[in-house]
């Protein structure tokens, strides 16, 4: 079996965070500080093929994790979503499913803290009804009790009631207003692009005594 020594460790100046590699066969390996002390590497150190497969393994372990990290700093991200976005980026299954538990077990990735928090975005920036919010929930697959507890629990502290009267308030239509069935139309249309049903709607107009 072939080894290789290493006859050069040096820190690399973009990134004093990595280390390069140099091997007696003039092969050049930059990686991870992380990994490099988690091999406890020195000069003269030698390397087996299976050796420097696990070095690879490790280096790419690394790179994955910092990749969910970059992705967790521009926001909070459901499980599902972070699978798709490491996919996207063709790293191996296994080392993505490796990497989701680990967010996991140390509270990165939440599904429920995150279904409460991408809930409350959207109904109070969007005033969503139940419907649409749903829909908006579907690339996330949160589990099912988990989503319907974070339903119920986001229009208790955003009523339908009051979204609907904010809607309609933004189209200038007040209470004890006759509508003609054209215009008509066209708020309940709006209502139910907002993921509200026929239901809530005529509730709400009925209590406000729009007809």
């Amino acid at each position: 079996m072939s080894k290789r020594k290493i006859i050069e460790i040096k820190p690399q100046v973009r990134n004093p965070q990595r280390k390069t590699l140099v091997f007696d066969d003039g092969g050049v390996f930059g990686i991870s500080e992380d990994v490099f002390i988690s091999h406890n590497f020195t000069i003269g150190s030698e390397l087996s093929d299976d050796s420097f497969n696990k070095l690879l393994d490790d280096e790419l372990k690394v790179k994955v994790y910092n990749s969910a990290l970059r992705l967790l700093g521009y926001r909070m991200r459901s499980c599902a979503e972070m699978k798709q976005r490491l996919a996207e980026k063709k790293y191996p299954k296994n080392i993505i499913e490796e990497t989701i538990d680990k967010l996991l077990k140390i509270g990165y990735l939440n599904d429920t803290e995150f279904a409460e928090a991408f809930a409350n975005d959207k109904v109070k920036s969007k005033k969503l009804g139940p419907m649409a919010l749903r829909i908006e929930f579907i690339p996330h697959k949160i589990e099912s009790g988990v989503l319907e507890k974070t339903i119920n629990l986001v229009y208790k502290k955003y009523p339908i009631s009051d979204l609907i009267k904010q809607l309609l308030d933004k189209k200038k239509i007040q209470s004890e207003t006759k509508l003609d069935q054209k215009i008509k139309k066209r708020i309940y249309d709006l209502l139910t692009r907002k993921g509200f049903n026929w239901d809530e709607i005529s509730t709400v107009l009925t209590e406000l005594e729009i007809t």
